[in-house]
């Protein structure tokens, strides 16, 4: 059968679009260094649909299984590609493995389907292995993008991906109910395959541009809440989820603790040592304290030598006894500085959010720590002082 002048159009748009998507994502990832990996899976998915549709489109009544094989294989694989492109941009574990494993199990399906019976039995296990491809990969996308935004935003974003797989399911389940055809039927004269393709082609771009999109929007926001120098939150962020424990607090009764850390004589090894060793000592002292508290904590560089760690749903007891133990770490693991040996010390100022000192605002809880803070620098340093309430004889000290 003949290709009208308008399947024609559509078939060299469709070609066009894979085409050019593939030397967009080649360039993004090997010339931009956008997240290359995912980039260039991309590009490769883009390729493989190019060849695979070219294929679809191009296969006739008489072609033989091989060629029928082939092209639905090429576009299985550009499911595959896409998928791992999504792992890739989101530091997922890669599932090639898994993905392979059901492209076998396909391959061993499909060769048994009986030559009379190409396209009807072909197109209902393309549509189910596309389906599984196409669902696990929207699932990715949402999670991923769940983590860094509101979960209608993610929605919206794996919306496209999920509709195209729940057309495929669609497709399958029909196939079921349809009775077998005795000659299969091609793509020339069906227009409304060539606009499904075209609009296939259009999704699956958008949702790996929108994805891509998302991922740079989370790494942007990463990037602005932390502190360049040790990797923990900045300021603004610990400001930020502050305000939300003094939130939780205010409306649940939920308390919590804050500890103020200030490095002792901090100044004397930027003079000794000079500032790129004030540096790793930061970086030290950041990298001992951020790997001994628990997952729901936060802990952040509140400026110069300070830092600030946030306990959630933590009594007065509780954060002290966190307090001696990071105050014994930074004590077991001194800074190794060429031929040097620094032990860092640190005072800590500790503030408490609960039901004997209910805080007003975390500005005032902040300020009841900088005062248990420098108690703790008058009584001599390296040692630990707990807020307590004006009503009480004043300041608690605990000398570790």
């Amino acid at each position: 059968m003949s290709v009208s002048s308008t399947e024609q159009q559509l078939l060299v748009f469709i070609m066009l679009l894979t085409g050019v998507s593939t030397i967009a994502w080649l360039i993004l990832s090997r010339l931009m260094r956008i997240a290359p990996v995912a980039s260039l899976r991309f590009s490769a998915a883009n390729m493989l649909l190019f060849v695979g549709v070219a294929m679809l489109f191009l296969r006739q009544v008489d072609s033989s299984l091989l060629f029928w094989l082939g092209a639905d294989l090429l576009a299985l694989l550009a499911f595959v590609a896409l998928k791992a492109g999504f792992l890739a941009l989101f530091k997922h574990p890669s599932a090639i493995k898994t993905d392979l494993g059901l492209l076998l199990l396909w391959s061993i399906l499909a060769l048994q389907v009986p030559d009379n019976a190409k396209e009807h039995w072909l197109g209902l296990l393309f549509s189910a292995f596309a389906f599984i491809s196409l669902a696990s990969s929207t699932t990715i996308l949402y999670q991923a993008s769940a983590n860094s935004f509101k979960k209608r935003y993610a929605a919206a974003v794996a919306a496209p991906l999920a509709g195209i797989s729940l057309l495929f399911l669609l497709r399958f389940l029909t196939s079921l109910f349809i009775e077998q055809q005795d000659t299969p039927v091609v793509h020339q004269g069906k227009s409304e395959l060539y606009w499904a393709y075209l609009v296939f082609v259009l999704l699956v771009n958008i949702t790996i541009f929108s994805s891509t999109l998302v991922r740079l929007v989370a790494k942007i926001r990463h990037l602005a809440d932390r502190d360049q120098l040790t990797g923990l939150y900045n300021r603004f962020a610990l400001n930020r989820k502050l305000m939300q424990l003094q939130h939780l607090h205010m409306r649940h009764q939920q308390p919590y603790a804050i500890l103020l850390f200030d490095l002792d004589h901090f100044k004397r090894i930027n003079d000794r040592f000079g500032h790129l060793a004030g540096d790793k000592a930061l970086k030290h002292a950041a990298n001992l304290l951020s790997s001994n508290i628990r997952s729901e904590d936060v802990l952040g560089r509140f400026g110069g030598e300070e830092f600030l760690l946030l306990l959630p749903m933590t009594e007065r007891p509780m954060a002290e006894q966190v307090a001696a133990k990071l105050l014994a770490v930074l004590h077991q693991h001194p800074l190794q500085l060429n031929d040097n040996t620094l032990q860092l010390t640190s005072s800590i100022g500790i503030a408490v959010a609960g039901l004997e000192n209910p805080a007003a605002s975390s500005e005032v809880l902040l300020q009841q720590a900088d005062q248990a803070l420098y108690q703790a620098k008058d009584n001599g340093r390296d040692q630990i002082n707990t807020y307590t309430a004006p009503t009480d004889t004043g300041l608690k000290t605990t000398i570790s």
